[in-house]
């Protein structure tokens, strides 16, 4: 697997990623599982610093001013609406300090926490320094355009990441509008792996199983929740706020 990936030759991150995710998936391994793409913090990091170094749409939307504060704007619009689904947390990055994450906030063109007496100009070459010494990482945001939205691939994990790449896509799809940067198509999806349902099971064999992903509808809360599988994912227990959302959602269908 080592050699396939290192066989990759492309000159933007999105074709690298799209590249290795064929190679990967078009395999199985001896469990018959399909093979999948995963990427640690510190590659992630180093995934978003080579969009940095050039002129991609993830780039644009931490280097240009104009598209940035668009970007954070209808991301608040968003949160706005959903403030129990998509808390505030971080903007852009988070930056970690004795192994751990704290959050910063993007003013004056600068990445800032004022408790840990942090600021970094947001200029591209500070912020790829920052990035390969591991001194911040991409947040959720920035993460899924790399690997999910701009590649335009799916995206596996949780029931909350489903919302947040249907809203993180319609944000970055609203700003570019706004600001005419770039005609780019805002693709990419995201696969709830419901291994809630049976725990002693790996995700990935439902997948397998499953005729057809539950994947989020563009209407922000899905409608393709069969009514007799969330009752049995205790998510009314362990996510009351999503759960209460998409029933609610699904009960007006």
């Amino acid at each position: 697997m080592a050699a396939r990936i290192a066989s990759v030759q492309t000159t933007s991150p999105e074709e690298a990623i799209q590249q290795a995710n064929d190679i990967l998936c078009g395999t199985e391994t001896a469990g018959g599982q399909p093979g999948l793409l995963s990427l640690a913090d510190n590659q992630t990091a180093g995934l978003v610093a080579r969009h940095l170094t050039v002129g991609s749409v993830l780039s644009a939307c931490v280097l240009d001013q104009n598209l940035r504060e668009c970007l954070l704007e209808e991301l608040e619009t968003h949160r706005a609406r959903f403030p129990q689904l998509l808390p505030s947390s971080t903007e852009l990055f988070w930056i970690i300090s004795e192994g751990r994450r704290h959050p910063a906030k993007v003013a004056d063109g600068r990445l800032q926490n004022s408790h840990m007496n942090f600021s970094l100009t947001l200029q591209r070459d500070e912020l790829v320094a920052n990035l390969r010494a591991g001194r911040i990482v991409p947040n959720l945001l920035l993460t899924f355009m790399a690997l999910c939205i701009l590649p335009d691939l799916a995206c596996f994990g949780g029931h909350r990441q489903m919302i947040y790449i249907e809203l993180f896509k319609a944000a970055l799809g609203a700003a570019l509008k706004r600001t005419r940067r770039f005609q780019e198509t805002v693709g990419g999806k995201s696969v709830w792996l419901p291994d809630g349902l049976q725990p002693s099971c790996h995700p990935l064999s439902l997948l397998v199983a499953a005729p057809s992903p539950l994947a989020l509808s563009i209407n922000l809360l899905g409608t393709k929740f069969p009514r007799d599988l969330l009752p049995r994912t205790r998510l009314d227990y362990i996510d009351p706020h999503w759960y209460a959302a998409v029933t609610s959602n699904a009960s007006q269908q």
